[in-house]
């Protein structure tokens, strides 16, 4: 038997870690007041805790790659839900960091293939056709409102009552020319704008 020098109770000694330092060869503490100690540390020093433990990391698979990747792999198999719950949690993480990079380089492609993204969705609209008719009538009867507004400008449109210009009203851009509402209360109220340009003022 031997007394712990934290809580001071006597317990086996089948309680304590071997420690060749010591002359009994065992710690002072026992077990649990080493593992309270420890965690107490941890949360005193946690950004340096975790940089030494990503320096471990990293080092251990400098030293044998295949090792750490057989290990991955196989906790990944042996938890699927927790590994793709990780995996989700990772990936928002990624793009939420490199959002406004991605943004602009989706812009500029659009830009550079305009006939051929336009033909995508084409093409995907097709192939979905029973999906984008049930997500538009979803949406139609979640916003009644602009449905209403829109068809208003289309009749006006369609007997002379309006006109609908060829050039944005903000960037000048000719071709494809859409309605913008501020106020759905007032479906002639619109300001024309290019895709672009609409886009921009729903993302504010």
């Amino acid at each position: 038997m031997k007394i712990c020098t934290t809580c001071g109770i006597e317990k086996d000694e089948s309680e304590f870690r071997k420690n060749n330092y010591i002359k009994c060869g065992l710690d002072g503490a026992c077990k649990p007041c080493k593992a309270l100690e420890k965690k107490r540390w941890k949360d005193k020093n946690r950004e340096n805790y975790l940089a030494q433990q990503r320096e471990y990391a990293k080092q251990r698979y400098r030293e044998n790659p295949e090792r750490d990747q057989e290990r991955h792999k196989e906790w990944i198999r042996k938890n699927p839900q927790i590994a793709k719950a990780s995996e989700k949690k990772s990936a928002a993480k990624a793009y939420q960091k490199f959002k406004p990079e991605r943004v602009k380089k989706a812009r500029e492609y659009r830009e550079n293939n305009r006939e051929k993204v336009r033909e995508q969705g084409r093409r995907w609209k097709a192939e979905n056709y029973e999906y984008v008719k049930r997500k538009t009538y979803e949406y139609i009867a979640r916003y009644p409102e602009k449905k209403k507004a829109v068809a208003e400008v289309n009749n006006a449109i369609m007997y002379g009552k309006m006109t609908k210009p060829t050039q944005c009203t903000r960037c000048f851009k000719e071709g494809h020319i859409e309605g913008h509402h501020p106020d759905y209360s007032k479906p002639l109220d619109v300001i024309w704008l290019c895709r672009e340009c609409h886009n921009k003022e729903h993302g504010k």
